[in-house]
């Protein structure tokens, strides 16, 4: 019950931001919320978490003409470590 609580406090502080900054989408503020819970787990098993945050020229344009599936299937396409 105290997750559920507390996620719905970290909801509302990233709706808020959200607002605060209109460029930012509901699925931006999703992804900064999932980022919390992983980074929660990740400190309760005493694992390790790498985060990439990546700014691809033109990759707006993939979006914008092919969708975001089509962008999704690109971005998974990108070489790895």
């Amino acid at each position: 019950m105290a997750l559920a609580i507390e996620n719905a406090m970290k909801y509302e502080q990233a709706e808020s931001s959200r607002l605060r900054l209109p460029h930012w989408s509901s699925q931006c503020a999703l992804a900064i919320l999932q980022l919390d819970r992983e980074l929660a787990r990740c400190k309760r098993d005493d694992k390790t978490l790498t985060v990439m945050i990546a700014d691809l020229d033109g990759f707006k344009q993939i979006n914008d003409r092919f969708g975001h599936l089509e962008g999704n299937r690109v971005l998974r396409l990108l070489p790895t470590p």
